[in-house]
């Protein structure tokens, strides 16, 4: 194995208006070889998602990157070269390795980073994965929002709910199914566990008129998923209950919502793509507001998933001043594999 060096970047990032946050602050890891080869990794806990702070993540990485120069590394097995160092850390630090190991694995195989975990997987590496458009904000601007993507080219767009007066939003979804009404759009209703049973099947019945593709995590009462499905007759997708440990029957789900800085990295999301397909479920990757260099991670997971995957949740890109990166990480309805042809900002790089 080759000896490689590890060093950790903090990074804090601008956020434009209507983010979670005016900015974002997190890790990055750089591993590099004595034949220059680079590959880089972000740990970005999300404030009220991770379950990690930013201090643990900082801890945890510095612990990994003080032990890499003796690991040596294994290009022919990344991921696990990977995991042997980050097995007992936090998720966004998995994700930081894992993706930083994937990228110097690419450029020694002169090949794309979608390329190197198709390899992994068994598949073989989808030259360009649809995104969906997110749409936050105010209900009365749900309409226009949605109608901006659509002329953009979006096919799929993602609706945040639970958010607002339930009387507002519901007004707002009666009136976005008749401006929406024969329009090559489908619609990701996400509600981040805002409802209790009852107001979630209130919100079920506001969108029946919609062109759903799923419900995403409707209810604060998780346990109740299954029941809610069966009872509404709408696909319901699962989020945050793929944070938590072991989500159990996943059955019942329409889709399987994969965040790899929150449900425990690349292996991790890998796995419950599997388990996805053996459920007849779809997978779909999805971003909790990473910088350029934790999307193209994210965005070449997309591109090698087996089974059926839906429109990534990619488009928390637009939100950043500048992402870091050069060429920045640029979503579109349409995105290609990630090129290897990227770098972190020099005056960013450690």
């Amino acid at each position: 194995m080759r000896r490689c060096e590890a060093f950790v970047r903090p990074f804090r990032l601008a956020l434009g208006p209507g983010a979670f946050a005016p900015a974002r602050d997190g890790l990055w890891l750089r591993l590099s070889l004595d034949d220059g080869a680079v590959g880089w990794g972000e740990a970005a806990p999300l404030p009220g998602f991770s379950r990690e702070s930013p201090d643990e993540a900082r801890q945890a990485l510095d612990n990994i990157a003080g032990r890499v120069p003796g690991a040596g590394f294994d290009e022919g097995d990344p991921l696990g070269w990977a995991g042997a160092l980050a097995a007992e850390a936090p998720s966004s630090v998995r994700f930081a390795v894992e993706s930083a190991a994937v990228h110097l694995a690419s450029a020694l195989r002169g090949q794309s980073a979608a390329a190197v975990l198709a390899a992994a997987l068994g598949t073989e590496a989808r030259t360009s994965v649809s995104c969906a458009a997110l749409v936050t904000g105010a209900p009365e601007t749900w309409t226009a929002r949605v109608h901006e993507a659509v002329a953009a080219g979006y096919g799929v767009v993602k609706l945040k709910v639970g958010r607002a007066d339930s009387g507002a939003e519901s007004r707002a979804l009666e009136a976005l199914a008749a401006a929406v009404r024969g329009l090559p759009v489908r619609l990701r209703l996400d509600a981040n566990r805002a409802f209790s049973f009852d107001d979630a099947l209130r919100l079920a019945d506001a969108a029946r008129a919609l062109p759903v593709e799923f419900l995403e995590e409707p209810l604060a009462e998780p346990a109740r998923l299954a029941e809610f499905a069966a009872a509404v007759g709408l696909p319901v997708a699962l989020d945050e209950s793929l944070q938590q440990g072991d989500p159990g029957e996943v059955g019942f789900a329409a889709a399987l919502v994969l965040k790899p800085t929150l449900v425990g990295g690349i292996a991790r999301c890998m796995d419950l793509a599997r388990r996805a397909e053996a459920a007849g479920a779809a997978a779909m990757v999805s971003s909790a507001f990473e910088t350029g260099v934790g999307l193209r991670m994210a965005a070449a997971l997309a591109c090698a998933l087996p089974g059926r995957t839906l429109a990534a949740g990619l488009d928390t890109a637009r939100w950043f001043d500048e992402d870091g990166t050069t060429p920045r990480f640029d979503v579109s309805p349409h995105l290609a594999a990630p090129s290897p042809a990227w770098h972190v900002r020099a005056e960013a790089a450690p």
